[in-house]
């Protein structure tokens, strides 16, 4: 076979897929860890909101990065197809070889990892699955280019196989991801309802330092604006719009906002109660609500707060 050589465009596309190669095994890999955590939760370390944000970064990184890998691996075939010697070129198994390398790599120090914790006797399911979801992914990346490197002609079929089991796998995880997450017009309003919330939250500490320092409720939520501490009375992230105020009595009062979901802990309560209660999670039970118009009554304790009403 006559030697050829590499061109500017050989060199782009080899490295454009091995790049996104490594981008979707390590998301993939992310993303099947995150299902994991999902299903065998640890009391000691468990944040589903986090998880659900991991999920979403993994997934939208899939989605663009797999499709270039794939498309990029059959440019770089039909190249070699119309040119046989391309097989041979210097970038090309310079990137396999490396590829080969940290494949291998990773499935040494696994296996070190599992016979270390297995000495220690800390081998748990969950870590049992992590491992293999690793050795499953290096290993099919190692054991197909190490089977590539090995032939001489392009074989389509194979190739056409690997990329069709692959892309059924990545299709199947971003699906299940889509369902576990929701659709973008479920998390917008999610998005939404949380910052009515922390619009609540920011009018009640408003309105409790009023009261500390006047003794007295705030008239309206235009009263609390003040041009020095830079307060300025938030509206409905949606409809702009004021949220309701209103004074019950010398210390109670409420305040009120359309929401559009329900929380996030009525909406997953048989979820809360299969996994660990996530304690970093901002919007506790004190601001749960459901879908619609929610008033949330607050009444004021002298006693707590009687140390600093007046300085």
């Amino acid at each position: 076979m006559r030697k050829t050589s590499t061109t500017p465009k050989d060199v782009f596309l080899h490295l454009l897929m091995i790049v996104t190669l490594y981008i979707s095994v390590i998301y993939g890999i992310t993303l099947i860890f995150q299902y994991i955590n999902l299903a065998l939760p640890d009391s000691l370390d468990f944040y589903y909101r986090g998880i659900l944000d991991v999920i979403r970064l993994a997934s939208s990184s899939l989605i663009i990065s797999f499709p270039v890998y794939i498309l990029t691996s059959r440019l770089i075939g039909n190249s070699i197809r119309k040119t046989p010697e391309k097989k041979e070129i210097g970038i090309r198994k310079w990137l396999i070889y490396l590829t080969l390398f940290i494949a291998a790599l990773t499935i040494i120090i696994d296996l070190i990892v599992l016979v270390f914790n297995f000495y220690s006797g800390e081998i748990t399911l969950k870590f049992l699955f992590k491992l293999i979801t690793i050795l499953v992914f290096t290993g099919t990346i190692f054991g197909y280019y190490l089977w590539e490197l090995g032939t001489k002609t392009l074989e389509t079929k194979k190739n056409k196989l690997f990329c069709l089991i692959a892309s059924l796998f990545v299709v199947i995880s971003i699906i299940i991801g889509f369902f576990m997450v929701g659709s973008p017009m479920q998390q917008r309003e999610v998005r939404l309802d949380d910052q009515r919330t922390e619009d609540l939250q920011r009018v009640q500490n408003e309105i409790i330092e009023y009261w500390r320092n006047k003794d007295v409720l705030p008239e309206s939520l235009n009263t609390l604006e003040n041009n020095i501490s830079g307060f300025m009375t938030p509206l409905d992230p949606e409809t702009e719009e004021e949220y309701t105020y209103e004074i019950i009595d010398k210390l109670s009062f409420k305040l009120c906002a359309e929401f559009k979901t329900e929380s996030f802990e009525i909406k997953n309560k048989r979820l809360m109660n299969r996994y660990p209660k996530d304690l970093r999670d901002p919007f506790n039970q004190n601001w749960t609500h459901v879908k619609g118009h929610v008033c949330f009554e607050r009444t004021i304790d002298p006693d707590f707060y009687k140390d600093n009403m007046k300085y």
